[in-house]
């Protein structure tokens, strides 16, 4: 812990308010605090940032690679880890002010949402032995603030740079040739504290920079377009997340974003190996590829590597071999990485000497490259994080190496507790520590051996703490939306990006008929039921966005409907982010994850809301089949497994239809008043037999309608779904770092 008093601080805290930014006292308002209590506690954060860059290569070095980061609460979780929280809120006090109201001040980078993002954050801030810089792309707009008006979704930029962020440094500015022209990376430095004080990592973010426009008389004179397009080219890099690649202009643009970030990072590995003697860095690195966005990294690295050290290709390659690991949560049949030469040839033509190199081996020159060809013929260590995804991974590499096999094993550390018990259930974490009389952050794995049955006590605080999470999320539902919320009913959660492999129309279709039923029987024997469901679609899918649409249309009939007696509400959070999910995941009772079979190999976001006690509602896919098969208890499985999912013709489908109970609830919404939800549903009914029913929506409705039924069957037993809740918390045991 850091020795300071609440004095101290708060003179720390004023110097910086009133001296080194020369407020006075009628201009200082909480966002000024906050960046002076930042900055305050940055300086001391420094300390160990700075011990940790000890002598390079003292201690194994590891590099990530990453296209997202999913970040939050900086200046709390650094205040837990100085040991500075409640001197942070005496000296507050003393200045007249409250940490609870500086906290909600606090800006986070918006580098990401998805599984990716948490991986590799986890990766970062969860390594205490190990020095770890991470390398990412500082996104102006890294995701965009979602918006329902009138139902739909409406996109509105978000661009979090335009704020300060007080925890980031700037740092120097290299050179990176890309579209033929040279253009700035800037590289942005932020201290990610571990739970080992004497180790602080570190997360790189490049930022593209182009200076001045090479020509521009040229372009005031009404010409020089190419360098005008050049000129937006190169400040897009950084600028959005996972630009779409549906056209030339995008595909250009996505790989010009993947060069730019393996580029800058390459150049600063090779810097720190050249700041060694030769071979002191060897054998005491690794460079972590975490998603088929980051695989460029290898020719780069192979180009940049023979160029500084004299090395052969063959010398690059093996050390590619034995240093660099790959990740992904991707399905490699359904997410092929596949860039034309032409397109290399357009935006980084450097790398296709290494390109080639590498095809060698299995094809002359190419006139397309894939890259996980490339993938699986360079890196050993490829790292599965689900029996499902291994499956892939051994198919993928027999295609390209003649039929030989190759297993690989599974990585089972995907779970982070300390957001998601720490952080969002305090109360819980400590019970779990005192039933276990071990600290679970320290030792996650301990959770293994959570009993399945809890002292008298103890059962009624793990119930307790379940109601006192619900009431604060009724009330801030109440605050956000004006929805009236029962704290006993059953929290069901659905939260994630809307794809139509996700399947969120299952939900809206079982709701729907869950209403119909309601008003046919205000007293209908059901546990009362609260479905929060978010997530934003990209602009692109349409179907998804439909989908948007008619949840905040059924969501606005059921709430307003007085007759069926509050049994079931829905709430879509809109605009969902990290820091809503965390909040609201405390309370969850029942987790839906109901991809496609196949199409979400890994699928790891339940683990998170299990490690608040809650059961699972799944497919079978990705580590729901892994779950069940360690005790299936607290998993509730529906619908075809992935070698069971076939394709069928239209006929065969709406026979389909017409002959199980989803005809039945077609027929009621098509006969009922709700004009606009009928409008709605037959605009994605149409969507989805236009594509046949590819994601097997309507084909697994009837069994997935069953297994809800049994759910609410078992909830009713209290003794016996506290036993599931604490069965599911203890299977989180195998999936965490110890």
């Amino acid at each position: 812990m850091i020795k300071v008093d609440r004095y101290e601080l708060a003179q720390k805290i004023e110097e910086e308010l009133y001296i080194r930014n020369a407020l006075a006292d009628y201009e200082v308002n909480k966002k000024d605090v906050y960046n002076a209590l930042v900055k305050s506690i940055r300086d001391m954060v420094a300390y160990s940032w700075r011990r940790s860059k000890d002598k390079p290569f003292s201690r194994e070095q590891i590099y990530i690679f990453s296209f997202e980061y999913n970040i939050s609460n900086f200046l709390k979780k650094n205040l837990n880890h100085l040991g500075l929280n409640e001197v942070a809120r005496q000296a507050l006090q003393i200045l007249g002010y409250e940490l609870d109201e500086i906290l909600k001040c606090e800006v986070f980078p918006l580098l990401g949402e998805g599984e990716l993002g948490d991986l590799s954050y986890f990766m970062l801030e969860g390594n205490s032995k190990s020095k770890v810089k991470a390398y990412g792309l500082r996104y102006e707009s890294g995701r965009f603030k979602q918006e329902i008006v009138n139902h739909n979704q409406v996109e509105m930029v978000n661009n979090w740079t335009l704020e300060y962020f007080p925890w980031e440094i700037k740092r120097n500015s290299e050179d990176i040739k890309i579209y033929g022209k040279d253009i700035k990376s800037t590289a942005y430095d932020i201290p990610i504290m571990t739970g080992n004080l004497d180790n602080t990592n570190t997360l790189r973010l490049f930022e593209s920079n182009v200076e001045r426009l090479t020509y521009p008389m040229k372009i005031i004179e009404g010409e020089g377009l190419r360098d005008i397009e050049n000129y937006l080219f190169t400040n897009s890099l950084s600028r959005f997340l996972y630009m779409e690649d549906v056209n030339p202009l995008g595909k250009k643009i996505r790989l010009g974003q993947e060069y730019f970030l393996a580029s800058s990072g390459v150049s600063d590995i090779i810097n720190d190996f050249k700041k060694v003697d030769e071979g002191e860095f060897e054998n005491n690195f690794k460079v972590l590829l975490n998603g088929s966005h980051t695989i460029i990294t290898i020719p780069i690295f192979i180009k940049e590597y023979t160029k500084n050290f004299g090395v052969s290709k063959e010398e690059a390659l093996k050390t590619i071999e034995e240093n660099f690991e790959f990740r992904t949560f991707e399905s490699i049949e359904t997410n092929k990485k596949i860039w034309s030469r032409s397109l290399i040839e357009e935006v980084c033509p450097d790398i296709l000497e290494y390109l080639d190199y590498i095809y060698g081996g299995f094809e002359n020159e190419a006139e397309y490259y894939n890259f996980y060809k490339i993938l699986f013929n360079t890196v050993k260590n490829i790292v599965p994080m689900s029996k499902m995804q291994s499956e892939s991974f051994s198919r993928e590499y027999s295609l390209n190496n003649g039929g030989i096999s190759k297993e690989y094993e599974v990585e089972k550390n995907l779970l982070n507790i300390s957001p998601w018990l720490c952080q969002a259930n305090p109360k819980l974490y400590k019970l779990l520590s005192d039933v276990l009389e071990e600290d679970v952050s320290k030792n996650p794995s301990s959770l293994k051996k959570l009993p399945d049955q809890l002292k008298v006590e103890q059962q009624n605080e793990f119930e307790k703490i379940k109601y006192e999470n619900k009431l604060d999320i009724k009330r801030d539902i109440f605050e956000e939306y004006k929805i009236i919320l029962n704290p006993k009913s059953m929290y069901i959660m659905n939260f994630g990006t809307f794809q139509e492999k996700r399947r969120q129309f299952l939900t809206c279709l079982y709701l729907t008929e869950k209403y119909f039923e309601l008003i046919e029987n205000a007293s209908l024997d059901m546990p009362d039921m609260t479905y929060f469901i978010g997530g934003l679609s990209s602009p692109k899918y349409l179907q998804s966005k439909h989908v948007i649409k008619y949840i905040n249309i059924l969501k606005d009939i059921v709430n307003s409907d007085l007759s069926i007696k509050d049994k079931l509400k829905i709430v879509f959070v809109e605009d969902l982010n990290r820091k809503k999910i965390l909040n609201l995941s405390k309370g969850c009772d029942v987790v839906e994850q109901i991809a496609t079979p196949g199409l979400e190999v890994v699928a790891k976001k339940v683990l998170n809301y299990m490690i608040n006690g809650s059961l699972v509602m799944g497919s079978r896919t990705g580590i729901n089949l892994e779950l069940e098969e360690n005790n299936g208890c607290f998993i509730y499985l529906f619908g075809s497994s992935k070698e069971e999912v076939e394709y069928k013709d239209l006929s065969k489908i709406e026979e389909k239809i017409r002959s199980g109970r989803l005809g039945n609830l077609i027929n009621k919404i098509r006969n009922s008043n709700f004009f606009e939800l009928k409008n709605s549903f037959e605009e994605l009914y149409n969507l989805i037999l236009k594509y046949n029913d590819s994601f097997q929506v309507f084909e697994n409705y009837d069994e997935y309608y069953e297994k809800w039924k049994e759910i609410e069957r078992d909830y009713r037993n209290k003794d016996d779904w506290r036993k599931k809740s604490l069965q599911s918390i203890k299977a989180c045991g195998d999936f965490s770092i110890s």
